[in-house]
């Protein structure tokens, strides 16, 4: 199965990624900060998506 998670750098979306992972979900996950999340996560099992959910103008 697949899941797609946004905050992956968050609290609430590492555990969730973790959790998906070991039930065998093939995992994307937003994250703001490509670097930051390369930084955290070394080892992975999980696809990173750049970007944001929204975008504010003004």
């Amino acid at each position: 199965m697949k899941a797609f998670v946004t905050g992956r750098t968050g609290l609430l979306g590492s555990n969730r990624v973790n959790v998906l992972v070991v039930a065998s979900y093939q995992v994307k996950s937003l994250t703001c900060s490509c670097e930051k999340a390369e930084q955290l996560f070394l080892i992975r099992t999980f696809e990173i998506v750049d970007g944001m959910c929204f975008s504010f103008q003004d």
